[in-house]
């Protein structure tokens, strides 16, 4: 009888708890997507890009191609915020492509995302055999 109690107490708990943890990670996911809207610039080889964010909606404007992506992101993970991007089936360049990257801010002005081609990234660093990219971001002005 004691165990069952106990059993009871902690399906209770993890019940009312659920709710909130989620709540928190919604609200996490809101504000990192608020964060992130607006337009933003990457030099990557003395050739700029823009990235534009709004909402989940990402879109790329660099020289000779453009990309139009979904992007989901995780800020609850660990031990980097992860994101999810696919490229819109209506894209010019690399229809369908998904990818698995990380991200972390750096002030309100500047953002780091890493790419993996096939699996996240687990660290900011481009890759000599180009299976993660990173790109340096900085707020548009």
């Amino acid at each position: 009888m004691f165990m069952r109690r106990n059993f009871l107490k902690v399906i209770a708990w993890t019940m009312t708890l659920a709710p909130a943890i989620a709540i928190a990670s919604a609200d996490e996911t809101s504000d990192d997507l608020k964060k992130l809207k607006g337009k933003w610039t990457s030099n990557t080889q003395g050739a700029e890009a823009t990235w534009s964010f709004d909402g989940d909606k990402l879109s790329i404007e660099a020289p000779g191609r453009s990309y139009k992506i979904v992007v989901t992101i995780d800020p609850a993970a660990k031990p980097h915020k992860a994101m999810e991007m696919k490229v819109a089936d209506d894209s010019a360049n690399a229809k369908n492509f998904k990818g698995p990257a990380i991200y972390k801010f750096e002030g309100d002005d500047k953002i780091a995302i890493c790419f993996g081609t096939t699996e996240r990234p687990t660290e900011f660093k481009t890759k000599e055999d180009f299976s993660a990219f990173v790109f340096e971001l900085a707020r548009k002005k």
